[in-house]
Protein backbone atom coordinates (compact mmCIF):
# COMPACT_ATOMS: atom_id res chain seq x y z
CA UNK A 1 0.00 0.00 0.00
CA UNK A 2 1.85 3.42 -1.27
CA UNK A 3 0.05 5.91 1.30
CA UNK A 4 2.68 8.49 0.16
CA UNK A 5 2.24 7.51 -3.74
CA UNK A 6 -1.43 9.31 -3.55
CA UNK A 7 -0.92 11.89 -0.76
CA UNK A 8 1.35 12.99 -3.65
CA UNK A 9 -1.16 12.48 -6.23
CA UNK A 10 -3.65 14.73 -4.09
CA UNK A 11 -1.11 17.36 -3.24
CA UNK A 12 -0.37 17.80 -7.06
CA UNK A 13 -3.67 17.78 -7.70
CA UNK A 14 -4.96 20.78 -5.45
CA UNK A 15 -1.77 22.52 -6.98
CA UNK A 16 -0.58 22.53 -3.26
CA UNK A 17 3.56 23.20 -2.69
CA UNK A 18 5.38 20.83 0.06
CA UNK A 19 5.67 24.40 2.01
CA UNK A 20 2.69 25.35 1.61
CA UNK A 21 1.57 21.63 3.15
CA UNK A 22 3.98 21.78 6.10
CA UNK A 23 3.21 25.37 6.95
CA UNK A 24 -0.73 24.12 6.77
CA UNK A 25 0.22 21.57 9.03
CA UNK A 26 3.19 22.63 11.18
CA UNK A 27 5.46 19.87 10.03
CA UNK A 28 8.66 20.31 7.66
CA UNK A 29 8.82 20.35 3.95
CA UNK A 30 11.28 17.63 4.11
CA UNK A 31 9.62 15.59 6.23
CA UNK A 32 5.97 15.78 4.07
CA UNK A 33 8.40 14.69 0.75
CA UNK A 34 9.93 12.08 2.56
CA UNK A 35 6.08 10.86 3.29
CA UNK A 36 5.60 11.11 -0.49
CA UNK A 37 8.36 9.46 -2.20
CA UNK A 38 7.98 6.45 0.94
CA UNK A 39 10.75 7.04 2.69
CA UNK A 40 9.03 7.28 5.99
CA UNK A 41 5.23 6.08 7.02
CA UNK A 42 3.56 8.92 8.62
CA UNK A 43 2.45 8.67 11.82
CA UNK A 44 -1.30 8.23 12.43
CA UNK A 45 -1.26 12.14 14.24
CA UNK A 46 0.48 13.23 10.42
CA UNK A 47 -1.60 10.98 8.49
CA UNK A 48 -4.82 12.52 10.16
CA UNK A 49 -3.61 16.33 9.70
CA UNK A 50 -2.12 16.00 6.14
CA UNK A 51 -5.89 14.47 4.74
CA UNK A 52 -7.95 17.31 7.43
CA UNK A 53 -5.29 19.57 5.21
CA UNK A 54 -7.10 18.34 1.85
CA UNK A 55 -10.77 17.82 3.32
CA UNK A 56 -10.45 14.22 3.02
CA UNK A 57 -11.79 11.57 5.01
CA UNK A 58 -9.31 8.60 6.26
CA UNK A 59 -11.91 6.15 4.70
CA UNK A 60 -12.24 7.80 1.75
CA UNK A 61 -8.72 7.61 1.27
CA UNK A 62 -8.18 4.25 1.72
CA UNK A 63 -11.08 3.55 -0.34
CA UNK A 64 -8.57 5.41 -3.20
CA UNK A 65 -5.82 3.78 -1.87
CA UNK A 66 -7.01 0.05 -2.14
CA UNK A 67 -8.63 0.56 -5.61
CA UNK A 68 -7.07 -1.23 -7.87
CA UNK A 69 -5.72 0.16 -11.72
CA UNK A 70 -8.10 -2.36 -13.40
CA UNK A 71 -11.41 -4.19 -13.21
CA UNK A 72 -11.88 -8.10 -15.34
CA UNK A 73 -15.47 -9.05 -15.16
CA UNK A 74 -15.67 -12.42 -16.87
CA UNK A 75 -18.63 -13.11 -18.91
CA UNK A 76 -20.57 -15.60 -16.31
CA UNK A 77 -20.25 -11.92 -13.87
CA UNK A 78 -21.50 -9.82 -15.83
CA UNK A 79 -25.01 -8.26 -13.91
CA UNK A 80 -28.13 -7.86 -16.08
CA UNK A 81 -30.93 -5.95 -15.36
CA UNK A 82 -34.02 -6.83 -17.52
CA UNK A 83 -36.89 -4.62 -17.33
CA UNK A 84 -39.61 -6.26 -18.98
CA UNK A 85 -42.18 -3.37 -18.71
CA UNK A 86 -40.31 -0.98 -20.29
CA UNK A 87 -38.38 -3.76 -22.84
CA UNK A 88 -34.77 -2.60 -21.91
CA UNK A 89 -31.98 -4.78 -20.29
CA UNK A 90 -29.01 -3.10 -19.59
CA UNK A 91 -25.10 -5.02 -18.65
CA UNK A 92 -23.19 -3.23 -16.69
CA UNK A 93 -19.61 -4.58 -18.09
CA UNK A 94 -16.50 -3.31 -16.46
CA UNK A 95 -17.29 0.19 -15.19
CA UNK A 96 -16.80 -0.28 -11.85
CA UNK A 97 -13.48 1.86 -10.94
CA UNK A 98 -13.39 3.80 -8.64
CA UNK A 99 -13.60 7.57 -10.37
CA UNK A 100 -14.15 6.22 -13.40
CA UNK A 101 -14.00 8.25 -16.95
CA UNK A 102 -16.23 6.04 -19.15
CA UNK A 103 -19.27 3.65 -18.35
CA UNK A 104 -19.69 0.40 -21.03
CA UNK A 105 -23.27 -1.20 -21.63
CA UNK A 106 -24.53 -3.62 -23.88
CA UNK A 107 -27.97 -2.62 -24.09
CA UNK A 108 -30.67 -4.77 -25.50
CA UNK A 109 -34.10 -3.05 -26.80
CA UNK A 110 -37.36 -5.15 -27.47
CA UNK A 111 -39.46 -3.86 -30.61
CA UNK A 112 -40.48 -0.62 -31.02
CA UNK A 113 -38.68 0.12 -27.52
CA UNK A 114 -36.83 3.79 -26.93
CA UNK A 115 -34.59 4.93 -24.71
CA UNK A 116 -33.16 8.32 -24.15
CA UNK A 117 -28.97 8.67 -23.29
CA UNK A 118 -28.59 11.12 -20.45
CA UNK A 119 -26.91 14.53 -21.38
CA UNK A 120 -23.88 16.16 -19.22
CA UNK A 121 -23.78 20.00 -18.79
CA UNK A 122 -21.18 22.38 -21.67
CA UNK A 123 -18.81 22.55 -19.02
CA UNK A 124 -18.29 18.59 -18.93
CA UNK A 125 -16.52 17.97 -21.69
CA UNK A 126 -17.24 14.08 -22.56
CA UNK A 127 -18.01 11.53 -25.50
CA UNK A 128 -20.32 8.47 -25.70
CA UNK A 129 -19.66 5.93 -28.49
CA UNK A 130 -22.69 3.52 -29.93
CA UNK A 131 -21.58 0.24 -31.96
CA UNK A 132 -25.01 -1.70 -33.32
CA UNK A 133 -24.12 -5.77 -32.61
CA UNK A 134 -27.00 -6.85 -33.63
CA UNK A 135 -30.54 -5.44 -35.44
CA UNK A 136 -30.83 -1.74 -36.20
CA UNK A 137 -31.72 1.09 -34.73
CA UNK A 138 -32.65 5.02 -35.12
CA UNK A 139 -30.44 7.27 -33.45
CA UNK A 140 -31.86 10.75 -33.19
CA UNK A 141 -29.05 13.59 -32.07
CA UNK A 142 -30.57 16.88 -31.29
CA UNK A 143 -32.63 17.48 -34.48
CA UNK A 144 -30.99 15.16 -36.73
CA UNK A 145 -32.02 10.96 -37.17
CA UNK A 146 -29.37 8.12 -38.48
CA UNK A 147 -30.54 5.03 -39.04
CA UNK A 148 -27.78 2.30 -37.79
CA UNK A 149 -27.10 -0.83 -38.50
CA UNK A 150 -25.38 -4.42 -36.92
CA UNK A 151 -21.61 -3.07 -37.43
CA UNK A 152 -22.10 0.48 -37.48
CA UNK A 153 -20.47 3.04 -34.81
CA UNK A 154 -21.27 6.94 -34.25
CA UNK A 155 -19.02 9.02 -31.56
CA UNK A 156 -20.84 12.11 -30.13
CA UNK A 157 -20.13 14.53 -27.50
CA UNK A 158 -21.68 13.78 -24.34
CA UNK A 159 -23.71 16.90 -24.09
CA UNK A 160 -25.58 16.36 -27.29
CA UNK A 161 -29.20 15.06 -26.59
CA UNK A 162 -29.41 11.62 -27.87
CA UNK A 163 -32.45 9.15 -27.76
CA UNK A 164 -32.40 5.21 -28.94
CA UNK A 165 -35.14 3.76 -31.06
CA UNK A 166 -35.52 -0.13 -32.07
CA UNK A 167 -38.44 0.49 -34.84
CA UNK A 168 -38.42 -2.58 -35.64
CA UNK A 169 -41.58 -4.55 -34.88
CA UNK A 170 -39.91 -8.12 -34.76
CA UNK A 171 -36.18 -7.92 -33.75
CA UNK A 172 -34.64 -7.14 -31.09
CA UNK A 173 -31.30 -4.41 -31.24
CA UNK A 174 -28.86 -5.04 -29.60
CA UNK A 175 -26.10 -2.26 -28.78
CA UNK A 176 -22.87 -1.38 -27.03
CA UNK A 177 -22.67 2.12 -25.48
CA UNK A 178 -19.51 3.24 -23.88
CA UNK A 179 -18.66 7.26 -22.55
CA UNK A 180 -18.69 9.27 -20.14
CA UNK A 181 -20.15 9.04 -16.71
CA UNK A 182 -23.60 8.77 -16.03
CA UNK A 183 -25.02 7.28 -19.16
CA UNK A 184 -28.43 6.12 -18.18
Amino acid sequence: MDIGFFLKKIRNERKCTLKDVADGINLTPSLVSQIENGKTSPSLNSLDALLKYYKISLSDFFKQVEQKDYIYVSKTEIETIKNEITGVYLSLLASKLQNNSIESYIVELLPTVKIDVVITTFKKQGERLIYILNGSAEISLDNEKLLMNKGDSLNFKSYVKCSIFNASSIDFCKLLISGTPNIF
